[in-house]
């Protein structure tokens, strides 16, 4: 199989944190426009999706260097850890604008950002292997 159009993880990790970090400053900056405490929002939560992902990407490495019967606790662990950054992004968000909510919607939606990079970014790794006559699954 021809490995060109394969993203490696770590390739494919630093164009998602880059895809990331770039949707969520042009989506915070048309925010701007109309909502300051939203763009707020947008930026908090993007920061933490991001946050989230590399979290995911620097561990996943090192699951195969874990004993199989510790996997499910530091899988564990780690999704927690998420959630505790998650928290707190979506907190700092809502202290931002507690009347209006604003900022907490917007962080809502910006913690979806990695999400959304990651998948397109998938997709596009995806589409350039079947293209160059690889098949659909990377050795």
């Amino acid at each position: 199989m021809s490995s060109e159009g394969y993203i490696s993880g770590a390739r494919f990790a630093r164009a998602t944190l880059v895809g990331t970090a770039l949707l969520t400053l042009f989506l915070a900056g048309v925010a701007w426009r109309w909502d300051p405490p939203t763009a707020w929002g947008i930026a908090i939560g993007g920061i933490a999706g991001a946050l989230g992902f590399w979290m995911m990407a620097r561990n996943a490495s090192r699951l195969a260097s874990i004993p199989k019967e510790e996997i499910p606790f530091r899988v564990y662990r780690w999704t927690f850890t998420r959630i505790i950054i998650y928290t707190i992004a979506l907190f700092s968000a809502y202290l931002v604008d507690p009347v209006g909510r604003n900022a907490l919607l917007g962080a809502a939606g910006g913690l979806f950002i990695a999400r959304v990079v990651m998948l397109v970014t998938g997709i596009v790794s995806w589409r350039r292997r079947r293209q160059d006559g690889g098949s659909g699954n990377p050795q």
